[in-house]
């Protein structure tokens, strides 16, 4: 049992749209609202052998997380 294509696909979406563009809000608000959708869908798709999608969504979530802080005039860290 494997997380289906198409819902690796929506929060491989859901991640592009939250990382896309430089937004005004901090940096820590982007990272706990990621936070929070990753695990729910880790929750969800915990069950079966999802070892390699989570692998997957870890390295796609890392390299838009370091376009998205590189593109940003000061990480804004603060709260």
């Amino acid at each position: 049992m494997f997380p289906a294509n198409k819902s690796v696909d929506r929060l491989k979406e859901k991640i592009k749209e939250k990382t896309g563009k430089p937004t005004q809000s901090p940096l820590n608000a982007v990272i706990k609202e990621l936070n929070l959708m990753l695990r729910g869908w880790a929750n969800y798709f915990k069950l079966g052998y999802p070892r390699k999608v989570f692998r997957d969504i870890n390295y796609y979530l890392q390299v838009r997380f370091h376009r998205f802080t590189k593109n940003r005039k000061g990480f804004g860290w603060e709260s």
